[in-house]
């Protein structure tokens, strides 16, 4: 089992979320509202009202003054320092033990897969059918642009496959339909009426658990503990998923990993009933739900006792698959209607079918490739220490050149 620890919203408490840990905690995960703020010049790339534009916490790890004591994995929500998190696209070190996953990200840690997006559902963004500008200085509305769900990171988290936890910062929409329903009210009576109207949490979310269905879904973006149990009966086959696997191979001089997505497997289906466990919890306040514990089991062929990240190599493929397609193809993607994207997680989508299958041939490109996520953190903005406004812009993470260089994927636009 893997010791996993789930804290809430963090607003920047980095220093009393470590504090809270109990003994025992292999990795740290965050859904959102970190406030990676390297600077006092990130403030004005945040999105929160002016009484809450404080530092917070995370420049003294990202400058070296201190070390987070506990590997920690994080997506991004809806208050967010968005110049620095728009320059990881694809996921990162933000400082020393403190891994973002990206605007849509995967990795593998001892032996169970992680996977997440960035960002909070807007319907009226999402349905948007033009590209944005991100150009520094942001506007009101690039602001909070930046951290709206976009339908390239739905599709890309719907095409990557099974993973054993999956984050989102707002809630599956219906979800407390699988939970104490009078509990939650008697905590937030204000939630009435968005449970009533249908608005209470996020369609893409929604859309993902459908089609996905892990073992265990992690939210917060409501400031309340909350728990559920959602099931789905699904068809596999008789002898395996269909999802692709790894194996970790720690024997070799390199880290190694197998995909097996064997055509020769069975192709008898049998009705299963997945389940997932749902947990949302409050922000890092006093006598706040806000940090809660699950042990995960390893489902890799091979265990590993390694402390390192991997990268899943149909995430991997998706991301290409998926990033390729819109740069080659602009203009069919600007015309495509975004519902479709939504209706995939349901039912079969020819246009998504057909990628999943670039996507799935895309992925044996990876095939016993190193994908062991190096440790190569680099402060790129000044911290605190060097330099306490520099210039409003954004700086080029060689994190990304890197990745983008070793498996062949297109590099991303800042604006």
């Amino acid at each position: 089992m893997v010791h996993v620890a789930v804290e809430g919203c963090g607003h920047g408490a980095l220093d009393a979320i470590y504090r809270s840990l109990r003994p025992g905690v292999e990795l740290l995960i965050i859904c959102g509202d970190f406030q990676a703020l390297r600077n006092i010049t990130d403030l004005d790339t945040i999105s929160v009202p002016p009484k809450y534009k404080q530092l917070g916490d995370f420049a003294d790890y990202y400058s070296g003054k201190k070390k987070a004591p506990v590997l920690t994995i994080f997506i991004g929500g809806n208050h967010e320092c968005s110049s620095y998190l728009r320059e990881l696209q694809y996921g990162g070190w933000v400082a020393p033990n403190i891994y973002y996953l990206g605007e849509f990200g995967s990795v593998w840690f001892k032996g169970i897969r992680i996977s997440g997006m960035l960002g909070i559902w807007n319907g009226l963004t999402f349905y948007k059918k033009r590209t944005e500008n991100y150009l520094l200085p942001y506007n009101p509305g690039s602001l909070r642009l930046a951290y709206h769900v976009k339908p390239k990171n739905l599709l890309k988290l719907l095409l990557s496959g099974k993973s054993d936890i999956v984050l989102s910062h707002d809630w599956p929409k219906g979800i407390w339909q699988y939970g104490d329903e009078r509990s939650l009210l008697r905590k937030k009576k204000f939630f009435k009426e968005d449970m009533q109207s249908g608005k209470l949490g996020s369609p893409a979310a929604r859309a993902a658990l459908e089609k996905l269905v892990p073992p265990h879904w992690f939210s917060l973006h409501l400031h309340v503990k909350f728990t559920a149990q959602f099931e789905k009966d699904v068809k596999e086959s008789d002898d395996r998923s269909n999802e692709s696997e790894i194996s970790l191979d720690m024997d070799g001089d390199s880290n190694e990993i197998e995909l097996d997505m064997d055509d020769t497997a069975p192709k008898k289906l049998r009705k299963v009933t997945r389940k997932t466990s749902f947990l949302a919890l409050d922000k890092c306040l006093p006598r706040r739900a806000f940090l809660d514990y699950v042990d995960v089991e390893p489902r890799s062929h091979t265990s590993t006792d390694s402390e390192l990240l991997f990268y899943d190599p149909q995430a991997l493929a998706a991301q290409k698959i998926v990033e390729s397609f819109i740069k080659e193809n602009t203009d069919q993607w600007l015309a495509l209607d975004p519902q479709i994207i939504l209706d995939s997680g349901h039912c079969g989508v020819k246009f998504v079918e057909e990628l999943e299958e670039k996507v799935l041939e895309a992925a044996k490109e990876y095939t016993g490739e190193d994908l062991e996520v190096s440790s190569n953190f680099e402060r790129v903005a000044p911290s605190m220490l060097e330099d306490e406004r520099p210039p409003l812009q954004y700086w080029s993470n060689p994190q990304t050149e890197e990745m983008c260089k070793k498996f062949n994927l297109p590099l991303p636009s800042h604006v």
